[in-house]
């Protein structure tokens, strides 16, 4: 996981404790249901800033296309 997100599997679970914790998922009461899930929206974000990757490669990669 190092080398796509820059970040260790530690580093990636403490990060995301933070980020859900500070900002949690609003229950949806409209349009679709989200593509991935929050961990999977977090590593996205972070493969997109590290490596520069389109977002048809990301979505390619996540299985969203």
């Amino acid at each position: 996981m190092y080398h796509t997100t820059g970040f260790s599997p530690a580093a990636m679970a403490a990060l995301h404790q933070i980020l859900t914790h500070n900002y949690p998922r609003l229950p949806q009461t409209t349009g679709r249901p989200p593509a991935m899930s929050q961990s999977e929206e977090i590593r996205a974000t972070l493969v997109y800033h590290r490596r520069n990757r389109t977002q048809t490669e990301l979505a390619e990669s996540f299985g969203v296309c």
